[in-house]
């Protein structure tokens, strides 16, 4: 591991960001296509590729994790108030915005809403709300916003690292994230795994070579993780069997999750204290909203075709679509980051409520 924090700015900084907009668009795109043109020939490729930009951003997340807890290390508490506040800052008005677009396209079109809802709807999202959708052998996030899977995994990532980061001596702390280990269960764990791929890509030191090499070896890492993508079996069962359901693919997810990190390990630093660009600041404010693009998608589209009732025979023919939902979900994302601060307060009183009275 390194003895020295690497900087993130600049052209790491930019790699990231851009990482983070690509991996949103290929998980936008494949819902856009698989809503509106079903019948397209390529649904697997486009959807091996969704699936392996979800795979990106747990690696993104791990190495930004180690970043935040080696650069801006305040603490546990500080540690469960920001990761607490980042999620249910979007999630849970996405949840309540998922909830009208359902009722709205129940009234406009009942098709459409038979074909995006599974029984009774309160507890899948009484799940997602908790983070739980995904624990054990559940797949129960609303069908109505499918990409919040992947939430459920997050969630449990951030809390079985951050017990076992911020542990107090003692056996009872020790347990503490073993018994969060056993309330995820195997499914969650064996992703985990991809999560931990891009913690180590950030600790590691970074070998001593010319940056010409470095980019050189980060572009065909790159490279060999699409090729993995488009050839790599799905190891052990195909996407979306049960009882593993979105991690059904582990082992392939995680060959192609080592070539992402081995690409952000050797990614050259950037330079500390040197003044950003506006060009990298406005990327940094598009990649940030790509997060309630990824949350708010599917709904809209949903929501797009109840209202309109558009009919697509072209790829050309989902712009509209496409441009109607992202600029809804970045108008959302701006009003929603502007409440940040109210989550932040609101975790603060308790989880330090919680600090003081359990003494964890």
């Amino acid at each position: 591991m390194s003895d020295k924090p690497r900087v993130i700015s600049g052209y790491s900084s930019v790699v990231l960001d851009t990482l983070r907009i690509l991996a949103a668009l290929m998980v936008v795109s494949y819902h856009l296509q698989h809503h509106f043109l079903s019948s397209i020939k390529n649904a697997p490729m486009i959807e091996n590729f969704a699936h392996a930009a979800v795979i990106i951003f747990f690696v993104l997340s791990g190495y930004v994790i180690a970043y935040t807890t080696t650069i801006k290390n305040r603490g546990g508490v500080q540690y469960m108030i920001a990761r607490f506040s980042r999620l249910y800052s979007i999630v849970l008005p996405a949840l309540v915005i998922t909830a009208i677009c359902q009722y709205i396209v129940y009234l406009n079109s009942p098709e459409l809403y038979a074909l995006y809802t599974r029984g009774a709807s309160w507890p899948r999202y009484f799940a997602a709300a908790l983070f739980l959708n995904e624990i054990w052998f559940l797949s129960a996030a609303p069908p109505m916003d499918m990409p919040l899977w992947s939430l459920g995994y997050e969630f449990c990532f951030y809390m079985i690292f951050g017990l076992w980061f911020y542990r107090k001596p003692g056996l009872k702390y020790i347990l503490l994230p073993l018994l969060a280990c056993f309330i995820v269960g195997p499914k969650i764990l064996s992703m985990m795994s991809i999560w931990l791929v891009g913690y180590c890509a950030y600790k590691l030191r970074v070998p001593d070579t010319k940056r010409i090499i470095l980019n050189i070896l980060v572009m065909l890492a790159f490279v060999v993780a699409g090729n993995l993508v488009l050839y790599l079996p799905a190891l052990p069962f195909q996407l979306g069997t049960p009882p593993l359901f979105y991690a059904s693919r582990f082992i392939s997810d995680l060959f192609i999750g080592l070539f992402i990190g081995i690409a952000l390990w050797l990614l050259p630093e950037g330079k500390a204290g040197i003044k950003q660009p506006q060009s990298i600041i406005l990327l940094r404010i598009i990649a940030d909203l790509t997060f309630p693009l990824y949350v708010l998608h599917t709904p809209l589209f949903i929501l797009f075709d109840a209202i309109f009732n558009y009919k697509v025979h072209a790829i050309v023919q989902l712009w509209l679509p496409f441009v109607f939902t992202l600029s809804l979900s970045f108008l959302i994302g701006f009003v929603l980051e502007k409440q940040r601060f109210f989550w932040s307060k609101l975790f603060k009183f308790l989880f330090n409520y919680i600090n003081v009275k359990l003494n964890i």
